[in-house]
């Protein structure tokens, strides 16, 4: 009895980002765990996942802003061009001038 007890009261492991229901705590799962990843390919393949273009945009300049100044803008760029309108055009000037901040 006392093992079905601690089985039912121990806290679970919480669900990988991709096997969450679609919605807006997907989506920040995904941008908190994008925000761990160490290189842009890896950034960008979960900013892919983000349906939200705030939260996405939001992520990707955290970890621009982060993460920058390590990469060559080439590698960078792709990241940024998962945004749309204001916020691609604002971390590609981002991206583009962390040479300036060496």
């Amino acid at each position: 009895m006392l093992l079905i007890w601690l089985a039912c009261t121990s806290p679970s492991q919480p669900l990988p980002c991709e096997d969450m229901a679609p919605g807006l705590d997907r989506d920040i799962c995904l941008s908190k765990r994008l925000e761990t990843h160490t290189t842009p390919e890896q950034a960008s393949l979960d900013a892919a996942l983000i349906a939200d273009p705030v939260v996405r945009g939001a992520a990707v300049m955290r970890w621009v802003e982060t993460h920058n100044k390590a990469w060559n803008p080439q590698q960078v760029l792709p990241l940024c061009d998962q945004l749309e309108g204001r916020d691609r055009g604002a971390c590609h000037r981002r991206v583009q001038s962390a040479h300036l901040n060496r």
